[in-house]
């Protein structure tokens, strides 16, 4: 994302280093194995490394005063299972800067940080950090029942007895949930980058309700005009709309065929 034409959206979202591949599925802790091993996600941390500079979303060390210590605890259990250190403290920051970001009232925040890396604990600490802040309800979206039954146990001492989880079938077929005033979180995010599909557009309902939308996917879109399923977060606002934004990428506006009230031709990005 170092080409975003914004730092005010960069920092909105906050993705992570190179997309992964669209076959991959991220899994923390003891899985982590299942993407190479503990040499390649160090791999991908020394990459990360370099890339950290004193912005708007601030430093390291201030965004980890944004994390309680008994979760930064919880969170480098990790290392007993093979998750290397600058790892560890990735995840922490990554939970410093989703809460920083719910602190700013922005509308959403998107984790793409790279396959394997652990980002189930990186929401698993914005769960706990968020309810150590007076958040009550949550909203967890993810792939089915056996994941749901994997992250239960993976995050037992993180709080999430009282979370609410639903799987995307379930979104598919109607079962969608009220998240008014919930935090909500969609696991494997690129699942409602379509938002023609059923799970698209219940999606969409979905972040229109909730003041607060955590998005976790290593390819949360392949070209800008595929970010569009983030709009109703409100994180294009600013810059006029999702359409102004993605022109800023080079994508084009083309002429619709249908015609507004006055008229006049509606011009819109596909």
């Amino acid at each position: 994302f170092a080409d975003d034409p914004s730092e005010q959206l960069a920092a909105g979202l906050t993705p992570r280093g190179d997309v992964a591949g669209e076959g991959e599925t991220d899994i923390g802790g003891r899985r982590a194995g299942d993407v190479g091993g503990p040499q390649d996600v160090e791999g991908i941390a020394r990459g990360r490394a370099g890339e950290r500079s004193t912005d708007d979303r601030g430093t390291r060390e201030s965004l980890f005063e944004h994390v309680h210590e008994d979760t930064r605890q919880l969170i480098r259990r990790g290392t007993g299972f093979g998750i290397p250190e600058n790892v560890i403290e990735d995840q922490i920051e990554d939970v410093g800067l989703a809460v920083q970001a719910k602190e700013r009232d922005r509308g959403a925040f998107l984790l793409a940080s790279e396959a394997g890396t652990g980002k189930t604990f990186v929401l698993g600490g914005v769960v706990r950090e968020l309810r150590n802040r007076g958040q009550q309800k949550f909203v967890y979206v993810t792939m089915n029942q056996d994941l749901i039954s994997q992250t239960k146990k993976d995050l037992s001492d993180y709080g999430v007895d009282d979370v609410e989880f639903v799987t995307y079938n379930q979104l598919s077929n109607g079962k969608i949930p009220n998240v008014e005033d919930a935090v909500l979180i969609f696991d494997e995010a690129h699942n409602v980058k379509n938002v023609t599909s059923k799970n698209g557009m219940a999606a969409q309902r979905m972040m229109e309700q909730s003041p607060f939308t955590v998005l976790a996917s290593a390819t949360p879109f392949e070209n800008p005009v595929q970010a569009k399923y983030l709009e109703p977060t409100g994180i294009f606002t600013e810059f006029g709309g999702h359409a102004k934004w993605a022109q800023e990428f080079g994508a084009k506006a083309i002429t619709d065929k249908a015609i507004d009230e006055n008229g006049e031709d509606v011009k819109d990005v596909r």
